[in-house]
């Protein structure tokens, strides 16, 4: 994966409720899925929301995971 063509980004999807919604620096927002995905900044860029043909790969998450990037 090159830095400068791609972006991880990540998000909780699929949350029942807005409960316990407060900023975390660790760990998983109680309920909902951690998502995970690769896309090319240049879709980022756009001034359009992106759309899904610009996502590398994408992930789902029951479980809590940790990703470390180097």
């Amino acid at each position: 994966m090159s830095g400068t063509d791609h972006v991880i980004v990540s998000g909780l999807k699929n949350k029942p409720n807005l409960e316990e919604m407060a900023f975390k620096s660790y760990g998983n927002a109680e309920g909902g899925l951690a998502w995970i995905a690769k896309m090319t900044i240049s879709s980022l860029e756009k001034s359009s929301a992106p759309a899904m043909s610009d996502v590398v790969f994408v992930s789902v998450y029951n479980k809590i995971c940790f990703l470390l990037i180097l």
